[in-house]
């Protein structure tokens, strides 16, 4: 048996990406979703998962 995690946060994907690139246009969904975070690991999770793809992209150069 697994032992998975789940979030309800409505909208989840959308106000991750959104917070991930500071995307929400709008102080208060910002300030409610860092507040969802501070109880939520499996949002902390893979918003950290996200910063770390995104470094990894950054760093990316196509072969020449």
């Amino acid at each position: 048996m697994r032992n998975e995690r789940r979030c309800s946060y409505i909208r989840r994907e959308e106000a991750l990406v959104a917070y991930l690139y500071d995307e929400t246009g709008d102080p208060i969904a910002r300030s409610a979703f860092e507040s969802h975070l501070e109880s939520c690991g499996v949002c902390r999770e893979e918003l950290d998962a996200l910063y770390g793809v995104r470094e990894q992209l950054a760093a990316w150069t196509p072969p020449e």
